[in-house]
């Protein structure tokens, strides 16, 4: 066993014993050094230094005082010690509450430089033989000085930490005796556990001769306190206690390891228990030796277990402890015995419990619903233990009038019931650690009922017991959360939001006409949805619309516009308790004639009803009417049109328009817009069932329809083309053009005659450039962005001579040319 009198950590006053350092005068000084201490943990050293020690009587060092303790039953003294003085030359001194002193030299308890930490160990006998009159039971002072007249080193710095005394059971590692003339005990001999007798023979007594006695250096370790089992059921770190004595003879750095030996890998760190608690405290900082421990004495460490939440809960881990004496060799040194006690072994194991726990996700509120519903209220249950585990869950009525409730699974685990989460489920399944189950308890309201009713979920874990296992904390193995339903009468009537309506005049039939709108009850359910129209004031046509969860609903008028006519509609909805709410009432005006009188330029658009499309239009520039018209566009009868022929498929047209007045001509060209019907936008026209990339522009010229061809938008569902002259003009299905089809049928014209008389070429393409040159090869005119006429004219506008010009359609891979007579 060993006390410290003083280990300085405090660097402060008084000392462990109740003493206090000191400085010796003016040739020396004490401190306390936080920069340079012996020890894994924080603290400090006395620092001594001394100086102009070098005449007759003088002397410097410093110490520790002040105190009065009997140490008369300890074997030795101890302190760790560094110095950067060579050799350190200075005297160790004990002194008695009565001023007497007993010193012994330093270096003769050097066991090696004094450049590192070393443990310094003095028998208390040493003192008493050379001073008799020390009485160590009245122990004051321990000092290290440096004397002139002993020899002593002049000047220097020692650091020294952690003085103890020790009930020591070996001897230290250089002791002095006493013996005769024949050096009774040779120099080298081993006298561990020996008592010594030196006898002087040729005397017959003892003399005062001093031998050294050297006392071989030997190593052993031994555990104080074993590491226990641990029961572990958190995730978290446990601190397992263990300690380790030095049972050699001299200061020994113990080495400590763990390792694994079977089970799940834990994270372990072995920490110095610095205050002995057993308990980790923030002083206790990382160690895995124990730095220089004296013999008989204890070092006590903590080792770290760490456990997280992916350890499966039931299994266990063995952890060994293995600790090396010798600086960690651990080799075995045969002493005392041939019993290795220089590598030593401790196993404990970490037990994880299964640790049962259930825990509840979002809880939720209140609800008031109407009589006749039911209200469904979202829950989530997961498995907080250690281990997979089966669960309960109950409901009950706790108050009010005690309505029908059950448990229906949340299938798509949203939290929103939808309408095919009707199902009643077991009360009853298992969750694997970490996992959840989602479900509904409904609270249904029988019909005409108002009221409250408070309903209670328990949840029990270990298979419906819910027995208290204190895991991770009390309380987690049965969970309860109540509700309370109220039931109101609903007695305000649906809202209806219309979100969209056909325009009021539409100039096309065959198009879809859609009507929607939002119908909600915020208190009770809507019972009916009902659409209502009438045509030129006839008979009202109700329709029954089937419920929606989206509450959004929708009719399409394209059936009852499909002639010119006026039709009236409007909703009606109702919901559980008979509240009914109309919306005002709405008139579309169907006419196929569209009409802008006086018209001298800009656009005229076709309304057709539907947002989800183009419209068929046209677009007159400035100066292209030479005086203002009545202009109409009038959709035709499909079925009355002519059916198509080539390059156009032979069936009737998608739509015909007829534009007006016919036969009106325009001083330069305009651009028109037809739309064609994909309502289903499936990427074919709807009447022919061709792709929309084969749909063309045509115009009837009294006898068959010419191709126009065009630019297909398949997002507006519209062909594009430049027109000169006001006719009947469709969209039909091409079959697969060749570069000719795309040849004019015109071969002279006259663009100085009679306007509208000859005199313009159209060619049979807006995909393709058209070039016109003249007989010299000179280009004239280039017609691009979908105007597939010549007027006769070049690029700046003005009439070209008479005389024959070539053409030329550059197609992909091929060119097409002919000529065309111009005559003035």
């Amino acid at each position: 066993m060993e006390e410290t009198a003083a280990d300085f950590d405090s660097a402060s006053n008084p000392t462990n014993w109740g003493g206090v350092t000191w400085g010796g005068d003016t040739l020396g000084s004490g401190s306390y050094d936080s920069t340079l201490y012996y020890g894994p943990a924080s603290g400090s050293s006395l620092r001594i230094d001394w100086w102009g020690v070098n005449s007759s009587g003088l002397w410097g060092g410093g110490g520790v005082a002040g105190m009065n303790v009997d140490v008369s039953t300890y074997n030795a003294v101890s302190f760790h010690m560094y110095s950067a003085n060579p050799g350190c030359n200075v005297m160790v001194q004990l002194q008695d509450t009565s001023a007497n002193i007993a010193k012994v030299r330093l270096t003769d308890y050097l066991t090696t430089g004094t450049s590192v930490w070393q443990s310094v160990i003095i028998p208390i006998d040493a003192f008493k033989r050379q001073n008799r009159l020390f009485d160590a039971s009245h122990f004051k002072e321990l000092n290290l000085i440096s004397e002139f007249d002993s020899g002593n080193d002049s000047s220097g710095t020692i650091h020294i930490d952690d003085v103890k005394f020790s009930y020591g059971l070996h001897a230290p590692a250089r002791s002095w005796i006493y013996s005769g003339g024949d050096n009774g005990v040779a120099n080298t001999a081993d006298v561990f556990g020996d008592t010594l007798m030196c006898y002087d023979q040729s005397a017959a007594s003892m003399t005062t001769n001093a031998v050294t006695v050297f006392v071989s250096t030997t190593y052993a370790a031994a555990w104080v306190s074993e590491p226990q089992n641990i029961a572990a059921t958190e995730a978290i770190t446990y601190y397992v206690p263990f300690s380790l004595k030095n049972s050699g003879n001299s200061a020994d750095s113990i080495v400590v390891s763990t390792d694994i030996t079977s089970g799940s890998i834990l994270a372990t760190k072995l920490y110095w228990d610095k205050d002995k608690s057993g308990t980790y405290t923030i002083d206790d900082v990382l160690c895995s030796d124990t730095s220089g421990l004296l013999p008989e004495s204890t070092f006590y460490f903590l080792a770290a277990v760490t456990l997280t939440s992916s350890i499966q809960g039931g299994t266990s881990t063995v952890i060994r402890l293995t600790a090396k004496d010798n600086n960690g060799s651990g080799a075995n040194d045969s002493w005392p015995t041939a019993v290795d006690d220089d590598t030593i072994t401790s196993d404990f194991v970490v037990s994880i419990t299964s640790g049962y726990a259930i825990g509840l996700g979002s809880l939720p509120a209140d609800k008031t619903i109407a009589p006749g519903t039911t209200a469904y209220y979202a829950y989530t249950i997961y498995n907080a233990g250690k281990a997979a585990d089966s669960f309960t869950l109950s409901v009950s009525t706790i108050s009010g009038i005690g309505w029908n409730s059950w448990i229906v699974s949340d299938a798509n685990a949203n939290g929103a019931h939808d309408s095919n989460e009707n199902t009643a489920v077991s009360n009853s399944g298992t969750l694997n650690s970490g996992t959840s189950y989602y479900f509904f308890v409904a609270v249904g309201v029988p019909w005409g009922q108002e009221g409250t009713t408070g309903v209670t979920l328990t949840v029990k874990d270990q298979n419906g017991s819910g027995a208290e296992d204190h895991y991770p904390v009390d309380g987690n193995d049965i969970r309860t959360h109540s509700t309370v339903t109220t039931a109101t009468m609903d007695k305000t009537p649906p809202v209806i939001t219309v979100q969209v309506e056909p325009p009021a005049k539409i100039g096309m039939i065959g198009n879809r006409l859609l009507c929607e709108a939002k119908i909600e009850d915020a208190e009770s359910s809507v019972l009916s949805v009902k659409f209502i129209y009438s045509k030129n004031s006839g008979a009202a046509q109700i329709i029954e619309l089937p419920i929606l969860s989206s509450a959004v609903y929708s009719y399409d008028l394209n059936a009852a516009a499909a002639e010119n006519c006026a039709i009236e509609y409007s909703w009606l909805a109702e919901n559980f308790y008979g509240y009914t709410t109309a919306s005002s009432t709405k008139t579309i005006v169907v006419n196929r004639t569209t009409t802008s009188n006086n018209f001298a330029s800009g656009t005229l658009f076709v309304d057709d009803g539907n947002p989800d499309d183009g419209q068929t239009s046209i677009t007159v520039p400035a100066g292209a009417l030479s005086k203002p018209v009545d202009l109409t566009v009038t959709q035709a009868v499909r079925e009355d049109s002519e059916k198509g022929n080539y390059p156009a498929t032979t069936l009737l047209p998608s739509t015909a328009y007829d534009f007006g007045p016919e036969g009106t001509v325009f001083n330069k060209p305009v651009t028109m817009t037809l739309l064609y019907t994909d309502l289903d936008r499936d990427g074919s026209e709807d009447s022919s069932g061709k792709e929309e990339k084969m749909m063309r522009a045509y115009w009837w010229d009294g006898f068959e329809w010419r191709l126009l061809g065009g630019k297909v938008d398949t997002d507006k569902k519209t062909v594009t083309v430049s027109v000169m002259h006001l006719s009947r003009y469709a969209v039909f299905p091409t079959k697969v053009l060749s570069p000719s089809d795309y040849r004019p049928k015109e071969r002279i014209i006259t663009p100085c005659g009679s306007i509208g008389k000859n005199d313009f070429v159209q060619f049979g393409t807006s995909e393709y450039p058209v070039n016109i040159f003249d007989i010299t090869g000179a280009k004239v005119r280039t017609l691009t962005d979908s105007i597939s006429i010549w007027k006769g004219e070049d690029e700046n506008g003005n009439i070209v001579e008479s005389g024959i010009y070539i053409y030329q359609i550059k197609t992909t891979g091929e060119v097409v040319s002919g000529t065309i007579l111009v005559v003035k």
